[in-house]
C-alpha cells in the first residue's frame, strides 16, 4: 500500500482482559499471573509467545516476566496490523467490482 498508512486505535481494555487494562505500564506480570488474566493454562501463554501473539518475556530470576504495557503494546500492534490488512484486502476487493 502506498503513501501513509490508515491510523488505526484499537482498545485493549474491551473486555478480553480487564485485569490486564488496569494495570500501571511498569507492573511486571508473571507468567501463571498472565495465563490467570487470560484463563489459560501456563503452557498456552508460552504457545502464544512462540506464536507471536504475546512479546517475548525477559527473565528475571530465571522466570519469564512481562511488563504489562508491553504486552498492551504488542497486542495493539498486533490487532492493528489485523485492521489494516483487513482494510487493504477490502481496497483489492472494490477493484473487483464491475
Amino acid at each position: 500500500m502506498g503513501g501513509s498508512e490508515p491510523e488505526v486505535d484499537v482498545p485493549v481494555g474491551d473486555g478480553v482482559c480487564e485485569e490486564l487494562a488496569h494495570l500501571p505500564d511498569d507492573a511486571v506480570v508473571s507468567e501463571h499471573a498472565l495465563a490467570r488474566m487470560f484463563k489459560r493454562c501456563t503452557k498456552s501463554v508460552k504457545r502464544a509467545v512462540r506464536r507471536g501473539e504475546l512479546p517475548p518475556p525477559v527473565k528475571m530470576f530465571g522466570k519469564p516476566r512481562w511488563l504489562a504495557g508491553a504486552i498492551r503494546e504488542h497486542i495493539r500492534g498486533k490487532l492493528g496490523q489485523a485492521a489494516r490488512e483487513a482494510q487493504e484486502q477490502r481496497a483489492r476487493f472494490e477493484g473487483y467490482r464491475p
